[in-house]
């Protein structure tokens, strides 16, 4: 087992089923795992996550490669269904289902380290491990419910790591300028540089990495998921900005001089990193997302109606197109404001660091002008944001409660009506507020249902708009304290960053209540829950072998990039080959999924295995 895995099984420990075991060292043996299973855990036979395999070739765990090349050809000899059908003996859903196990495990046991991690772990984690779709996230919950507090203090323990690792720079930073440690700037921030470090090793390695080749046995175009282009700009931006770092922390050392520097010059990485920022947040924002429905109604027909060329050439109109409600729709959209946001933020933050340089050139020549001047586009766009998103939260609330009174005016006519035994022959007052336009219809003219959801992103919009409001008026705090302690106020510089102090305990305080705080009645309380969810048609659906919801989505349009496709049964109860997903880029480089379809490989009407 990989020193990186053992790490990873190690500190996740909680979350795996109880007996799984990650002391084996490399040299381990099937003789050391089987000792291991019975000293830990259950035998052979009731610990099947760890034993079908053997159980189904009738081995021990102590079987060499030819004992289990034998087995297996002995049991395909019974289970094989061509040789079923040489038998006259019909082919049961059981039946199938053995063979395909049996040979998925012959795979494994013939593998040293996928048989080392399945006799340490289970089948369970091996194929977590191999692929994480098919995690069963009420599995994971009742196997952290059931886990000891050994287990749960690595989960909390890695939490305080990221979250202290995070601050510990900010902190150093602020007592050092407040003098209150002594050194150099370049020894102290220690731990940034660690995690610079880190940093660079990754950008190293996805650059070794090299162009992705296709999977073996892969059939038509493929575009590499992880383009070269791609790698070579983020590790161009990570390079400008650690050297933003590094020359600042040299100058604040008057390794380069103070007084004689041009801090346009200092900050110059600074710059070109903001530019490489909003370059890539003016193509995410800039991006022409639409949904099929949108497109049919502009166009006043149907895709059904268009010919093939006619699909293709609306397909070059757009960077992203699907059905209304698909997953990758929605997070297209996520991105695409997201994108927005950045670049307007970007601009922001690109006047005020210009304004920032200028100030301090002016501070090595004794003139400079007050900090709350070099920081007045924050106040602009703070007091712009916190406005514009109080108007339209309240505008939405008071649309809101006018279209309730509505409903409830509605629906206490009908029922008087229906109580005098005729139907309403008056209208309630028609709302013709721009606002009130669902899809150019009125809100009148909407069924139950369309009503719930305008209702419904109504209150969206207004949590949104709370919610950037209070972002905004939590940033203008810790802005308001920089700039005060700027201009030579006299307290400490960690109050500048008592914010963050403040929030990151508040979120180690959560997570170790919900750490240490899970219960097996709590998750027994969960599963009942989610049961009956799944029996009323809605909510949790736990994935199946190949890691997919074992629920069927419509796949609405094919535009050429439709979403990964779900398993189907047909009308005789027999599951149908999912459809293997193939990636490919579209115009601005959004990587999406055609649908090509494929046989199933796992049951072979071959005999190649028992010559």
């Amino acid at each position: 087992m990989s020193t990186k895995l053992r790490c990873i099984l190690c500190c996740c420990s909680a979350f795996l089923p109880h007996g799984a075991s990650t002391s084996l060292d490399d040299n381990g043996s099937a003789d050391e795992a089987t000792s291991l299973s019975k000293s830990k855990s259950k035998s052979i036979h009731t610990d099947f996550d760890r034993s079908g395999f053997y159980l189904l070739l009738k081995i021990p765990r102590s079987s060499t490669i030819p004992e289990i090349k034998k087995a297996y050809k002995k049991q395909s000899l019974l289970l094989h269904p061509d040789k079923l059908a040489q038998r006259n003996i019909t082919l049961t859903p059981k039946m199938q289902a053995d063979f395909i196990k049996m040979k998925a495990g012959y795979d494994v046991l013939l593998d040293p380290q996928k048989r080392k991690l399945y006799d340490a772990c289970g089948e369970k984690v091996m194929k977590a491990i191999d692929d994480p779709m098919s995690i069963d996230r009420m599995e994971i919950m009742k196997n952290f419910s059931n886990s000891s507090k050994k287990d749960r203090s690595k989960i909390f323990a890695i939490f305080v790591l990221i979250i202290g690792g995070g601050l510990l720079p900010f902190i150093l930073l602020c007592l050092r300028a407040d003098n209150d440690v002594s050194g150099h700037y370049l020894t102290l921030l220690t731990p940034l540089w660690m995690l610079d470090f880190v940093i660079l090793c990754y950008h190293v390695r996805m650059l070794t990495m090299g162009v992705i080749k296709p999977p073996e046995g892969y059939e038509g175009e493929w575009v590499d998921p992880l383009p070269m282009k791609g790698k070579i700009f983020a590790a161009f931006k990570f390079a400008c900005f650690l050297a933003f770092e590094i020359v600042t922390f040299m100058t604040l050392d008057n390794v380069i001089n103070k007084t004689t520097t041009n801090y346009f010059l200092v900050l110059l990485p600074l710059y070109l990193w903001e530019v490489l920022n909003l370059y890539t947040n003016k193509k995410i924002g800039g991006m022409n997302v639409a949904s099929v429905e949108e497109v049919e109604e502009t166009l006043g027909k149907s895709f059904s109606e268009m010919t093939q060329d006619e699909i293709q050439e609306i397909e070059k109109m757009y960077d992203m197109l699907r059905p209304e409600g698909d997953e990758e729709l929605t997070i297209a959209r996520m991105r695409q404001s997201s994108g927005v946001r950045g670049f307007q933020f970007g601009i922001l933050r690109l006047i005020v660091e210009i304004l920032t340089a200028v100030n301090l050139n002016l501070m090595s020549s004794n003139s400079s002008f007050s900090w709350w001047l070099v920081f007045l586009p924050c106040w602009l766009a703070i007091g712009a944001v916190c406005t514009s998103t109080c108007y339209f939260s309240c505008n939405n609330r008071l649309t809101l409660a006018m279209l309730n009174e509505l409903d409830e005016k509605k629906m206490e006519k009908d029922k008087n009506d229906l109580e005098k035994g005729y139907g309403s022959t008056e209208h309630l007052p028609t709302v013709t507020d721009s606002k009130i336009d669902y899809e150019n219809k009125d809100y009148e003219n909407l069924n139950d249902e369309e009503k719930e959801v305008f209702k419904l992103q109504m209150t969206n919009d207004i949590q949104q708009n709370q919610l950037s409001c209070c972002g905004s008026l939590l940033l203008l705090i810790p802005l308001c304290v920089a700039c005060g302690r700027f201009n030579g106020g006299d307290y400490s510089s960690l109050w500048i960053i008592f914010p963050l102090l403040f929030a990151g305990g508040v979120i180690l305080c959560c997570f170790g209540c919900c750490i240490f705080g899970a219960s097996e009645e709590m998750a027994a309380h969960q599963e009942e829950e989610i049961k009956r969810m799944e029996r009323e048609g809605k909510g949790y659906v736990p994935p199946n072998e190949e890691g997919l919801p074992s629920a069927v989505f419509g796949s609405g349009y094919n535009t050429g990039a439709a979403a990964a496709p779900s398993p189907i049964v047909n009308d005789d109860g027999i599951r149908v080959t999912p459809s293997t997903p193939v990636p490919h880029t579209d115009i601005l480089g959004i990587h999406s999924i055609d649908v090509v379809t494929a046989p199933d490989p796992r049951i072979s009407t071959e005999s190649n295995d028992l010559d």
